[in-house]
Order: C-alpha cells, then structure tokens, then sequence
C-alpha cells in the first residue's frame, strides 16, 4: 500500500470511528434521557405499554430503514435522517418545560424509530467504505471509536444529570445529531453514492426464512432475548424509582449505567470472547447467556432488591 492509499486510509478510519463515536454517544445519552424523563413524569406501571409500543415501532424502523437504504444508499439516507433526529430532539426539548409526560412518550417513541436504526445505517455506510481485506484490518480501530462514544456520552449525560437536568440534555443531543453529519459526509463521499440495481425478483423476508428453517429459530431466539431482556428493564426500572429521586438524579443513573454496560460489553468482548469460542465453540459460548441471566435472575428473585435488580440487567444487556 502507497503512503497516499495508506493516509487516504487512515483519514477514513478516523472519519468512520467518529460517526461510530457519534452514533454510540447519541444512543446513550438519547436512552439515559429517555428513562429519566418518562420515569419521573408517568408512572412505572406504564412502562410495559411503553416498551410494547416501542417494540411495534422498532420493527416499523428496521423493515423501513432496510427498504430505504437499499434503493438510496446510507451515503444519501443518514445525513437526512441526523437532521431530522436533530429537529425532533429540539422539539422535545421545547415540549419538556410545557408538556413533560407528552415529551416523555415522544422521546421514548423516537429512540426505538431512530435509535438503534442510526447506529445501523451508520455500520452499513462504513461497510461500504472498505473493501473486505482492508475492513478486517480496521474494524477494531472502528469499533474503539464506538466504545469511546458511548463513555463519553454517558459521562456527558451524567455530568448533565447532576447538574441540567434532561431539558438541557436534550438540546445537547440535538447539537450533536448535526456535529455527526460532518464525518458521515466524508464517508459518503468515500462511499459509492450510486444506487444498487433494480431488485425484481427479490423475495420476502418470510419466503426466505420459509427457506432456511434455521433463520426462523433464530428469530425466535431474538424474540426471546429481547422479551427477557424488557421484563429485567421492567424489574430494574421498578427498584430504580423507588430508590433514586426523579429528575436529574435519575438521568444520573440511567447515563452510568449505560455507560457501563458499554464498556463491560467491550470488555469482555475483547478480553474473553475469543477464548470461550476456543474451549467451548459457538453454540457453548451462545449458551453464556441464557445461563448468566438465569443465574441473575433467580439471585434477584431470592434476594429482591435494588442491586440484584440491576446486576439481573445488567448481565442481560
């Protein structure tokens, strides 16, 4: 590789960690905001309507997202998509001082629509920015980025918490949806802008998945995982109202431990994934989970209380 390749290189892996950052950091802070706002202004036994509706919302998120970035690329649908984040997050900022619990509800509505769709949409430009040899290589340089993101988020929002409040928060929030636009630009640029061909005679999701049975296992795996995972968020978010004022105090919580959660995940991750894959193969390793959270979750059964609550979730997450 020529030094021109070799910077031309390294200046998109900065650019593709800094959306990652970007994207990570948007995503703690949004999710940190969001379960203090509709926790201090609704009661928590709405919460299950609200993961339930957040759930149908997600599902219309990824179906729409994976149909728009397939005919107008990630280059073209993520810079339009950040500003519109921006615009809703100033929006709810505005709503907050008048109407909480209605920017409660929309806050919780907007992190299930463009949440996890952002952070997705932005792994799939920068796909599309490396070539598979070159991706190998630089992905964990990538990935570092997120990592920061996401403590720096957290840190941001729990400094905000102990001293704004979610208000400001949330204009923070909207500031940088429009910072991230800067290296996304870049990677588009990097990225080819022309549209992928005419898909004709591409099947259905559920022709495909009626195609390979082993698909439809894995969906019901995803099903499962994410039904344990919002009734552990049900039982945290339960013991954390009851322990931690409402308010900033709150936003102060829920930013920790998002924050930590991220940066155990990396963790173990990079610590010890590679070597449970060694001794105990893929399915050994899979099956970590589902043991973990059982674990947990009997020690938070017969010892009910605020830490088991958030140990039980934590381990999930």
């Amino acid at each position: 590789m020529g030094p021109d390749r070799r910077e031309q290189v390294d200046r998109a892996v900065l650019m593709a960690a800094l959306a990652s950052g970007a994207s990570v950091a948007q995503l703690v802070g949004a999710k940190a905001a969001r379960d203090a706002l509709f926790l201090s202004h609704h009661d928590v036994s709405r919460l299950p309507e609200m993961m339930a509706a957040a759930a149908g919302v997600s599902l219309v998120a990824a179906l729409a997202a994976a149909r728009v970035m397939a005919s107008w690329t990630p280059a073209r649908v993520l810079p339009v998509a950040l500003v519109v984040n921006a615009i809703l997050f100033g929006a709810e900022w505005v709503l907050s001082t008048h109407a909480p619990a209605s920017a409660a509800v929309t806050l919780y509505l907007q992190v299930a629509f463009l949440g996890a769709a952002l952070t997705a949409g932005t792994w799939a430009l920068i796909n599309e920015c490396f070539d598979p040899h070159t991706a190998r290589r630089v992905v964990g340089r990538i990935a570092m980025g997120g990592t920061a993101g996401g403590a720096a988020g957290g840190l941001l929002a729990f400094t905000l918490g102990r001293t704004s409040g979610v208000p400001v928060m949330l204009a923070v929030l909207s500031l940088m949806s429009l910072l991230a636009i800067v290296p996304v630009r870049v990677l588009g640029a990097r990225a080819k802008l022309a549209p992928p061909a005419e898909r004709a005679g591409t099947r259905s999701g559920f022709e495909v998945i009626q195609a390979h049975p082993y698909l439809g296992k894995l969906g019901v795996l995803v099903v499962l995982v994410a039904m344990t995972s919002a009734l552990l968020d049900y039982v945290m978010s339960a013991r954390v109202v009851a322990r931690v004022p409402k308010g900033p105090e709150l936003m102060a919580f829920f930013a920790l431990f998002h924050m930590g959660v991220g940066l155990a995940s990396f963790a173990v991750q990079g610590l010890a994934t590679r070597a449970t894959l060694g001794r105990l193969g893929l399915a050994g390793t899979m099956a970590i989970l589902p043991i973990s959270v059982t674990g947990a979750s009997l020690l938070a059964l017969f010892v009910p209380g605020f830490g088991t609550a958030v140990a039980a979730r934590g381990t999930d997450a």
